[in-house]
């Protein structure tokens, strides 16, 4: 996480941090070899709300740059089996559940709707839109479309309420609302597919741990990862069907299992 002499003075000016601590903390997590700023935020508890504040503020440029329309790789093959586009009034029953604090998934399939859909189809494509949940247990910058987007790092007070919402490691995760509603989602689904997943062991332990997989077919999207990491997801996962790590990306992987049991996408 960058920190530019931008973002101190706005830290200092505008969100009440001690200069003094902002410079102890660049200096601290520059050094520090802690995989995430979640794990230095662990060890670190004194920078917490500090560190909250400053994900805040990237997840804003993050939010920014996804305002460029375009095939977003795996979002757009989501949009494509969902089928938004006609008069047919149901959709898959979808629950997704994403570690991302931003909101570019649910921005995208609004704004895809706007630009692509027939004009005709647009009110039902909405609605179907509506009935797909998206969980953020690890928080966001607030409910889309209710926080507009993208946040602007300019809005002080938004920001600021925006860290408040922001969840790490630290804050024993797994009891907060969005987190139990994940792993009851997790727990009652038929079918689970994993997309863009680190497969960080703790998080991963967690949201199974009030799941029986007997009887569900669990799907793994494994693009570059850790080969050390698949004896943890077998331990876990009776049979789980593994992607190929090196050439199938979450848009090939998910185009290939397909969303709808027995239906394999065209």
């Amino acid at each position: 996480m960058a920190m530019t002499q931008t973002v101190v003075k706005v830290l200092v000016e505008r969100a009440g941090f001690p200069e003094k601590l902002i410079q102890e903390f660049i200096e601290i997590f520059r050094a520090n070899t802690s995989g995430t700023i979640d794990e230095f935020l662990e060890r670190k508890s004194k920078y917490r709300d500090l560190g909250a504040h400053l994900i805040a503020h990237s997840m804003c440029s993050d939010e920014q740059s996804a305002r460029h329309f375009q095939q977003y790789g795996w979002y757009s093959e989501l949009y494509r089996q969902l089928n938004l586009d006609s008069a047919e009034p149901d959709v898959c029953e979808l629950s997704i559940v994403t570690f991302n604090y931003e909101r570019s998934l649910e921005w995208y399939l609004n704004e895809v709707i706007r630009v692509e859909c027939r004009d005709v189809h647009e009110t039902v494509a909405h609605e179907k839109r509506n009935r797909i949940k998206v969980i953020h247990p690890h928080g966001s910058l607030g409910k889309y479309p209710e926080v507009p987007y993208p946040l602007e790092s300019r809005d002080v007070n938004g920001l600021l309420e925006a860290a408040k919402r922001i969840r790490i490691v630290s804050d024993k995760l797994d009891a907060s609302p969005e987190f139990q509603e994940a792993k009851a989602t997790v727990a009652a689904a038929d079918r689970i597919i994993f997309l863009g997943f680190g497969f960080h062991e703790r998080t991963f332990t967690t949201l199974l741990e009030n799941t029986d997989v007997k009887g569900k077919e669990v799907f793994c999207c494994c693009f570059r990862l850790d080969p050390e990491k698949f004896p943890m997801i077998r331990n876990r996962i009776h049979n789980p069907s593994f992607g190929d790590p090196n050439t199938e990306t979450a848009d090939r992987y998910l185009r290939s299992v397909g969303l709808v049991p027995g239906v394999t996408p065209a």
